[in-house]
C-alpha cells in the first residue's frame, strides 16, 4: 500500500512524507467506519473523507477526485497472489465461491483478473451493495441473496472484519500469512498461515 501511495504522490509532484500515509489511511478508515452503519460507500463519499484528511493536496492544487482516481487506477499494479491460492481455489471451485470485499467492485475485479483468480468466483459482493464488513447486515445480505444457510457456510478472510461473520452463525477461517494477528486467533473457528491448508480444513468439515 505504501508503494502505491508513493507512486500516486510522485505522479503529482508531491514529496512523500510519513504523515501523508497516515492521513490516507485515516481517510479510508473513516469511510469504512461510516459504511458499517450506513450504505454510503461510493467514490464521492471516499473523496469527501479524503478531502477532510488529505489537506496537503490543496497546497499542490491537486483535486482530491483526481488523486483518488489515480490511486484506484494504480492499485492493480501492486496486487500480488499469495502462494498456493490458485491450486487451492481449483480444488474449492466444486463449492460455491463468493467474494466479499470492503472496496469497489470494479477495482477488485481488475485485481482478481490480474492474478487470474476472477473466474473462480460465482459472485462478488462489496460494501457498495450493502453495509460494510464487519456489520452483520453485510453477511446476512449475502446469505439471503445467495440463498445460503449460515451453518453450511464458511467465511475465509485475513482481518477482524472478516471473522466477525461468526456472529451470524458462519464458520470463519482466519488467514494470517504474515503471522502478525495472534491477538484475534481466538475469535476465529480456525487459523491458517498458508492458503494450502484451507482445503484440508474444509475436507474435515
Amino acid at each position: 500500500m505504501k508503494d502505491l501511495i508513493t507512486e500516486a504522490l510522485l505522479y503529482y509532484g508531491i514529496e512523500p512524507k510519513e504523515e501523508y500515509y497516515r492521513m490516507q489511511a485515516i481517510g479510508v478508515v473513516d469511510m469504512l467506519q461510516r459504511a458499517e452503519s450506513e450504505q454510503c460507500f461510493t467514490f464521492e463519499n471516499l473523496c469527501l473523507s479524503w478531502d477532510k484528511q488529505l489537506t496537503f493536496l490543496k497546497e499542490y492544487e491537486v483535486k482530491v477526485e483526481d488523486f483518488a482516481q489515480k490511486m484506484i487506477d494504480l492499485e492493480v499494479k501492486y496486487v500480488q497472489q499469495l502462494p498456493h491460492v490458485s491450486d487451492s481455489l481449483e480444488y474449492l471451485k466444486q463449492l460455491k465461491l463468493i467474494c466479499s470485499t470492503n472496496w469497489f467492485k470494479t477495482s477488485q475485479i481488475k485485481k482478481l483478473n490480474t492474478v487470474g483468480l476472477h473466474h473462480y468466483f460465482d459472485k462478488i459482493y462489496t460494501c457498495e451493495d450493502t453495509l460494510a464488513k464487519p456489520s452483520k447486515k453485510h453477511f446476512n445480505f449475502i446469505l439471503d441473496r445467495e440463498q445460503l444457510q449460515a451453518n453450511e457456510t464458511v467465511f475465509i478472510g485475513d482481518s477482524y472484519a472478516d471473522i466477525k461473520a461468526s456472529e451470524c452463525g458462519i464458520k470463519s477461517i482466519l488467514l494470517d500469512s504474515r503471522q502478525i494477528k495472534e491477538s484475534i486467533y481466538n475469535q476465529a473457528d480456525a487459523v491458517v498461515t498458508d492458503f494450502k491448508d484451507i482445503p484440508k480444513i474444509l475436507i474435515k468439515k
